[in-house]
């Protein structure tokens, strides 16, 4: 079930996160070999879409963003059983976390349908845990994976926590899959490059009162933000957005569509993270198609920056002389050429949606 992935089928001008972007690509790999994947979301999809990607849009559900739990019992509920009921899935993916998760259980287990359990972000497998959901919503994390027929990691960290966790389960880790979605056009690893690139949704997560200081830190350096506010953005973050826009290094672009994406990640000297945490952030691998670099102050998932060079593990005070090495350097070494490569060898999506593919199987025999 994926509430965003209209939008992001259609490229409008809406916010979507990198777990919608990680289910469709997923879902286009597995239908090029041969599956047959529907995905659960809102009424009047398929008119908003109007397009054959080969993936079902199966409409359910009035499109709302918040609506109470008692509201998704007597409402959301039904219409979606109904509909699963219906179309007999071998397995069902599901990425929501807490309540909805366990809905979810209780559906598969009355249709004795497969449940497996997408983890979009590695808070999800550790104490931070606490950040996502509150106690009622974790008690009923907790007891659905209990019962979940497997979970489906994005990196080592994920999947090292959950097979301690449950060491008996059906634990599997496949790294994110990249797809151009618009075609590689501007993988010009020798042009100019102008900035450094931010781009996420504006929330606490992304740490943006990092991304001030560093922003006032290296007044030489040019930076551009792109991205929106989340549906509920915290005061710290709308406060250093707002000082952010107040900076003469700054320009802010925007939302961008995927179309605009390449463009702007081939014009910067580094894409630039300071997120608290993430799972495995695709902008990383929109930056690894064009052959940019990634600067980041945490994030560094299965130690790939590092293990294979695409970047810099980075505190606060370095963002600039790291900056100023790929000025300097980034040509020399053949950094991009040798980024694309990493990209191309390890997050293929055909071979990645084969992997997962011969995992569905398994669960379904």
């Amino acid at each position: 079930m994926d509430q965003e992935i209209p939008y992001l089928m259609n490229d409008a001008n809406y916010p979507v996160g990198g777990s919608c972007v990680r289910t469709l690509v997923f879902s286009k790999g597995l239908t090029k070999i041969g599956h047959e994947i529907s995905i659960l979301t809102w009424k009047g999809a398929n008119d908003f879409v109007q397009s054959d990607s080969g993936i079902e849009l199966i409409e359910t559900y009035t499109s709302i963003d918040r609506i109470s739990k008692l509201r998704w019992i007597y409402s959301r509920l039904p219409k979606i059983y109904s509909k699963m009921k219906y179309f007999k899935p071998d397995v069902v993916i599901c990425k929501s976390a807490g309540f909805v998760f366990f809905l979810f259980t209780i559906m598969c287990f009355f249709l004795k349908t497969k449940l497996v359990f997408m983890i979009t972000n590695d808070v999800y497998v550790d104490d931070r845990i606490t950040i996502k959901l509150n106690k009622f919503n974790r008690v009923l994390h907790l007891f659905a994976l209990t019962v979940v027929n497997a979970v489906f990691c994005q990196n080592s960290y994920q999947y090292r926590k959950m097979k301690k966790k449950y060491p008996y389960k059906s634990v599997f880790r496949i790294t994110n899959p990249y797809f151009s979605f618009k075609g590689n056009k501007d993988n010009d690893v020798k042009k100019s490059r102008k900035y450094v690139a931010w781009m996420g949704i504006f929330q606490s997560q992304k740490n943006i009162p990092a991304l001030l200081r560093i922003v006032m830190n290296n007044p030489q350096h040019n930076f551009r933000i792109a991205g929106s506010e989340a549906s509920s953005i915290d005061k710290k973050s709308q406060l250093a957005i707002i000082k952010l826009k107040g900076r003469q290094n700054v320009k802010f672009v925007g939302y961008l569509t995927r179309d605009k994406i390449q463009t702007f990640f081939s014009d910067a000297i580094a894409l630039l993270n300071t997120s608290h945490y993430e799972g495995f952030s695709n902008t990383f691998l929109e930056a690894f198609s064009v052959g940019t670099p990634v600067i980041s102050l945490i994030v560094n998932p299965d130690k790939i920056l590092t293990k294979y060079h695409l970047g810099f593990i980075v505190n606060e005070n370095e963002v600039g002389d790291k900056i100023n090495y790929l000025i300097n350097n980034y040509r020399k070494n053949d950094m991009g050429e040798s980024i694309i490569n990493y990209l191309n060898d390890n997050h293929n999506y055909e071979s990645l949606s084969k992997a997962l593919s011969n995992k569905l199987i398994s669960l379904s025999e």
